[in-house]
């Protein structure tokens, strides 16, 4: 499944694979700090087992200025009813990453729609309950 969302990910959004790699390492940093083991765990498995090398590729989540109007606009595409701590971090490691607004707005969206498409919705839960 990994394979298929950094392919799908690049080919959607024109970015390059450290750019949607680092992205996914974002996400599932945030996955480790909020889920259980337990339920961690059923995320790795779903991107094959050892995501270590996506966790690596996750730029610092340190930023300036533009990650706070990042994390406006990701908020507003989870909804709005995100928890803002997380995704400050998450739009800062965006910005690292040369990401501008609009693709933080549809990355998240993006990677969860592929992992629900590969028959994962209850992984995609899993993230979108630490991303919202």
């Amino acid at each position: 499944m990994l394979e298929q969302i950094i392919k799908g990910v690049m080919g959607e959004m024109n970015l390059q694979q450290d750019q949607v790699e680092g992205g996914l390492g974002l996400l599932l940093n945030t996955a480790k700090e909020k889920l259980s083991a337990a339920d961690f765990s059923q995320v790795t498995d779903a991107f094959g087992g050892d995501v270590s090398g996506l966790l690596e590729a996750a730029p610092s989540e340190s930023g300036g200025g533009l990650g706070s109007s990042l994390m406006g606009m990701a908020s507003s595409a989870l909804g709005g009813n995100s928890d803002l701590g997380a995704l400050a971090g998450l739009a800062s490691g965006f910005k690292n990453l040369n990401m501008d607004m609009s693709a933080v707005t549809k990355f998240v969206p993006l990677v969860l729609d592929l992992i629900k498409s590969n028959g994962n919705d209850v992984v995609a839960g899993l993230l979108e309950k630490v991303l919202k």
